[in-house]
């Protein structure tokens, strides 16, 4: 299901607090995809419930693999696959799909995947992966869009990376782990991810030897075990809390994690006058005092991450001077410029180098094409001074899990809101509504239009936990095309619905009050109205309109009650 969310953000409050690291999404889905391995039983423990690490999910499930949540907890059994094709329809969902070639290669001996999708800011070709599994004796076919990959024997050999990469270092990984072979990479990457799947792989008996260097030996074993892991922390993640709070002259303590990971991070922060502190699995900074512009270069590890550079680049928009960012691992990322412009950031790109000229921010509408835009986007709205929407939150959500509560427990308690604007009435009336949503501290998931239809209840709002919103005494001064219809002349039954249609925030002391949704996705609306027609044929179906809707003489105020259940 598409998500049309909106992230509401009243930025210029420092972000303040301790947070725990969340476990690392581009560790999880290789481990995962490591599960194929063995047909014994495998734990993930701690696992980010991601939109990404769910679509891997599904990947493995189509092609046998057995899963099961227990909480945060992954359980995983390959004991035995139906398939080694990953089709299209799955892996054009994301790119890191692609390396599950490498897991089914050494489990079933061949594998069919398609080109793989996913974020969508420059080049990122497969054939790296291809030409290393033909460096190691397998035969690549193209056929149909699909990549068809086979062994005939041990996969052994030395393979070669023109430059670094991550999944075709891990791609390798996988494929070499299970078998007789001894394979050498070299030129490997050296993030974290990757030594986090070599322990993985050694714990499961294989003999992975260098990883976090840019040699790794691999001596495969014929056969696998099950296993319990636990994922690194989530670097990009914390990483992205961190400017947060710099950009906000904030001050917060992550926990949990590894700040060697982080090193560059925090070493850049330090050169704009952040205070950082570092313990044996925290990291603290302080970012209150006088700050300075700085230059940010984004390369491979141990480097300032590709997946950082545009919330640095959000982060010294705030600072007063003149930074420049270059992008050496993808040098067209840069799809939050646009964006981070409508905040009032002055920034000119050419010839792959971005100048920033930083200063003060205001609240504006913003769009993530991408998920490290979107955390982007949300240190920006988190900086400048009033109301903020960021859009593609289906983006964000695939690398922030449960973003607006942990913001929240910044202390951004009334600030943050989430809420779905597939509605003329939001547009109408976006500030009020905003500033109502924001103030009650509710997460609403969706909001459409909220008139009578046909005797039914359109959906009007799904929120977690209940509450209420009430309108001010007096209308705004704008009103939604809903409000002209009403002094048309009709008759029958579109005249009855328009002189019953609402006008909802345009109706003087209009409540809407939000039932708790966690089992069923039903919301209840009250609202006071006069009642000036019957109401005609009512929809049982949706259980719409029950209670006294239907009784009563006409011109008599009323209280509506009405149900809409949800997709």
């Amino acid at each position: 299901m598409e998500n049309h969310d909106l992230l509401l953000v009243r930025g210029g409050t420092p972000l303040t607090g301790e947070l725990t690291a969340y476990r690392a999404k581009n560790s999880a889905l290789y481990l995962m995809l490591a599960a194929l391995l063995t047909d014994e039983p495998v734990v993930l423990h701690d696992v980010p419930r991601l939109s990404d690490v769910l679509v891997s999910e599904e990947i493995l499930r189509h092609v046998g693999l057995a899963t099961r949540w227990e909480g945060h907890d992954l359980h995983l059994h390959a004991a035995n696959l139906r398939t080694h094709h990953a089709p299209y329809s799955l892996v054009s969902k994301m790119r890191a799909s692609f390396v599950i070639m490498g897991a089914l290669l050494a489990r079933t001996g061949e594998a069919r995947v398609s080109m793989p999708g996913g974020c969508a800011f420059g080049p990122r070709p497969v054939d790296r992966h291809l030409e290393a599994f033909q460096a190691l004796g397998a035969s690549i076919v193209e056929e149909d869009g699909d990549f068809y990959a086979k062994r005939t024997g041990k996969l052994q050999g030395v393979v070669r990376f023109e430059a670094p990469t991550v999944g075709g270092t891990q791609n390798v990984l996988l494929a070499s782990a299970l078998g007789a072979g001894e394979v050498v990479i070299e030129n490997a990457a050296r993030e974290p991810e990757v030594p986090d799947l070599a322990n993985m792989l050694n714990a499961m008996g294989a003999d992975v030897r260098g990883a976090g260097t840019s040699v790794i030996t691999v001596v495969g074993a014929p056969r696998l075990r099950g296993v319990h892991h636990r994922p690194i922390a989530d670097r990009i993640e914390a990483g992205t809390y961190l400017l947060a709070a710099a950009a906000t002259r904030g001050a917060i303590t992550l926990s949990d994690l590894e700040p060697a990971h982080l090193t560059a991070v925090l070493d850049t922060l330090e050169r704009t006058g952040v205070e950082v502190r570092r313990g044996a699995d925290s990291v603290s900074i302080d970012a209150t005092g006088p700050l300075r512009p700085v230059d940010v270069a984004a390369r491979e590890y141990p480097g300032v991450p590709t997946d950082l550079q545009a919330p640095f680049s959000a982060y010294l928009a705030t600072l007063p001077g003149l930074s420049r960012v270059r992008d050496h691992v993808y040098p067209d990322r840069f799809t939050h410029v646009e964006e981070l412009a409508r905040a009032g950031a002055r920034l000119s790109l050419e010839d792959g180098t971005l100048e920033i000229r930083g200063g003060p921010l205001r609240g504006a509408a913003m769009y993530a094409a991408d998920i490290r835009a979107g955390g982007a986007l949300v240190v920006a709205a988190l900086a400048a001074e009033g109301l903020s929407e960021v859009g593609g939150m289906r983006f964000v959500d695939r690398g922030y899990e449960r973003l607006a509560e942990r913001l929240r427990a910044l202390g951004q308690e009334k600030r943050v809101a989430i809420m779905c604007a597939e509605s003329v009435w939001w547009r109408c009336h976006r500030r009020i509504i905003a500033d109502q949503l924001l103030a009650s501290g509710e997460t609403v998931r969706h909001i459409m239009d909220g008139h009578v239809e046909d005797a039914r209840l359109t959906p009007f709002a799904q929120v977690q936990g209940g509450g209420s919103v009430t309108y001010p005494a007096e209308p705004p001064p704008h009103a939604p095309a809903a409000c002209a219809r009403r002094g048309r002349r009709r008759s029958g039954w579109k005249a009855r619905r328009d002189r019953l249609r609402p006008c909802l925030g345009c109706t003087p002391g209009l409540t809407i009050a939000f039932m708790p949704t966690y089992s069923s996705p039903a919301v209840h609306v009250e609202e006071s109205m006069q009642r000036r027609a019957p109401l005609g044929r009512a929809d049982t179906s949706l259980a719409a309109f029950v209670g006294q809707a239907a009784q009563g003489p006409l011109d008599t105020p009323v209280r509506v009650q009405g149900f809409a259940q949800f997709e």
